[in-house]
């Protein structure tokens, strides 16, 4: 088993990166009703299944 270990450097870059993702989904849920918003979570979740097998 390896042990991966991220920098302050490293784990400020991933907060970074989180913080413009959590952006981008809300921008993208913002044009979707609260009922649209489930029925896509529902969706996902289905394909999610599938790919997983």
């Amino acid at each position: 088993m390896n042990v991966v270990t991220l920098t302050p450097a490293g784990e400020e870059l991933g907060l970074k990166a989180d913080e413009k993702a959590r952006a981008v989904e809300d921008l993208m849920s913002s044009e979707f009703t609260p009922q649209e918003q489930e029925q896509l979570r529902d969706l996902l979740g289905r394909l999610v299944e599938v790919l997983e097998g």
